[in-house]
C-alpha cells in the first residue's frame, strides 16, 4: 500500500467519521498534493543535484591543493618560504625540479632591493619560469630558501589567463572596475595600444574578450600593472607576442609611470628600455651580475 493511498484511506476515515467536513476533507487533499509535488523535486533533480555535488568537492579539493599541495611522486619539498625582515628578496641556495622530478641547475643565490630592476636571463630549459612560480608561490618543489617582501606582487606570465568578465574587468583584476573611474580605465588602455577596443569597455561576459589576439591580451595585462601599481612586478616572458618596439615603448610606459617599482623580468631580448638593470643569469658557465642599460 503506497503513502498517498494510506493518506487517502485516512481522510475518508475520518470524513465518514464526521472528523472532518467535505471543504476540509478537500482541503486535505490539496495539502498532500501541494506536499507531494514539493517533495518530488529532489527525485526528479537527483542527477543535477550529484552533478552539483561532485562539482563542489573537486572544487573544494582543488582550493585545498592550491592552498596547500600534496606530495608530488618523487620531487623533493624542502625549500622554505617565508617574509624578510627588510622588504627585499632574499634566495638562497635554491634548488628546484620540474613536474617529472627532474632537478634543474641551482639558482644563484641573489638579494634583490626593492626598486632594482633584474633582467633575468640564460639559455631555455634551465629553470627561469620555475624560478618565478617559485617566487610567486605557485611552485614549492625543492629546496633553498625564498623570503619576499609583504609588498605587493604582480605576476604577468606569458600567456594571460582572461576571466570573463569583460574588457574592464580583465584590466583591473584581481581588482573591480568600480573600484577606478570609468576614464582612468580608458585611458589606460589606450596607453597600452588598446584603443580600438575601447567601444566594448562596457560590455560584461566572455564575448567582449572574443577575437583578442595574444598580442592584445599581452597588452591587456600590461594595462594592469598601471592600473593596480604594485610595488613588485615579475614578468615571465609577458612580452613574447609583441615586436621589439612596442615592447621598449610599453617597458619605458611602465619605468616612466612607476619609477620605484621593483621589476624582475624573463625575456629573450634585452630589456633595454627598463633602463640600468642588473642580470641574474640562470644556468651553467653563466655570468652573473653583469650591469646593462
Amino acid at each position: 500500500m503506497t503513502q498517498g493511498v494510506a493518506v487517502l484511506i485516512f481522510a475518508l476515515s475520518a470524513y465518514f467519521a464526521g472528523a472532518v467536513t467535505l471543504g476540509g476533507l478537500t482541503q486535505l487533499s490539496g495539502a498532500f498534493g501541494r506536499v507531494t509535488q514539493t517533495l518530488s523535486w529532489f527525485i526528479f533533480s537527483y542527477r543535477e543535484l550529484a552533478e552539483f555535488a561532485a562539482v563542489a568537492q573537486s572544487l573544494d579539493d582543488l582550493m585545498t591543493a592550491a592552498g596547500a599541495p600534496g606530495p608530488m611522486a618523487g620531487a623533493a619539498r624542502d625549500f622554505r618560504q617565508d617574509r624578510s625582515a627588510d622588504g627585499a628578496l632574499h634566495v638562497s641556495g635554491l634548488h628546484l625540479q620540474t613536474p617529472q622530478g627532474r632537478w634543474l641547475v641551482p639558482v644563484p643565490d641573489r638579494v634583490v632591493h626593492p626598486g632594482e630592476r633584474i633582467w633575468i636571463n640564460g639559455v631555455s630549459g634551465q629553470g627561469k619560469s620555475t624560478l618565478l612560480a617559485a617566487l610567486s608561490g605557485l611552485w614549492c618543489y625543492g629546496k633553498g630558501r625564498i623570503a619576499t617582501p609583504a609588498s605587493e606582487m604582480v605576476f604577468l606570465p606569458q600567456k594571460p589567463h582572461l576571466d570573463s568578465d569583460g574588457l574592464a574587468g580583465a584590466a583591473c583584476y584581481p581588482r573591480d572596475p568600480g573600484d577606478f573611474a570609468p576614464d582612468r580605465i580608458a585611458e589606460v588602455l589606450k596607453q597600452v595600444g588598446l584603443e580600438h577596443r575601447l567601444d566594448r569597455l562596457d560590455e560584461a561576459g566572455p564575448g567582449a574578450l572574443e577575437g583578442l589576439s595574444m598580442g592584445e591580451r599581452q597588452r591587456l595585462v600590461l594595462a594592469r600593472v598601471l592600473l593596480l601599481r604594485p610595488d613588485w612586478i615579475i614578468l615571465d616572458e609577458a612580452t613574447s607576442s609583441l615586436d621589439a618596439l612596442v615592447e621598449a615603448e610599453l617597458l619605458s610606459l611602465i619605468r616612466r609611470d612607476l619609477p620605484e617599482a621593483t621589476i624582475l623580468c624573463v625575456s629573450h631580448r634585452d630589456p633595454a628600455a627598463l633602463g640600468v638593470h642588473s642580470v641574474w643569469c640562470i644556468g651553467e658557465g653563466e655570468r652573473d651580475d653583469r650591469k646593462t642599460a
